[in-house]
């Protein structure tokens, strides 16, 4: 470490290159799209059965404070 959030690299053994590089090749998703959109709706659905159980605490903590109130 030089100071100043500043580092110095001499001396320290360079990591081995172990991939390989292929000209002209293209490169392949790692993301398998049907699984990942079934993985969205699910969150989503999850997402909106809390806020409708947020929503249905909501209501029931207004009605409380209302007769309450009375």
């Amino acid at each position: 470490k030089v100071g100043d959030n500043l580092w110095d690299a001499q001396g320290q053994a360079q990591g081995a290159f172990e991939g390989v590089v292929l000209q002209g090749a293209l490169e392949g998703s790692n993301v398998r799209p049907v699984v990942e959109l079934t993985r969205l709706i699910e969150i989503s659905r999850a997402y909106q059965s809390a806020a409708k159980i947020v929503s249905g605490a909501d209501e029931l903590r207004k009605s409380a404070i209302e007769r309450l109130g009375r």
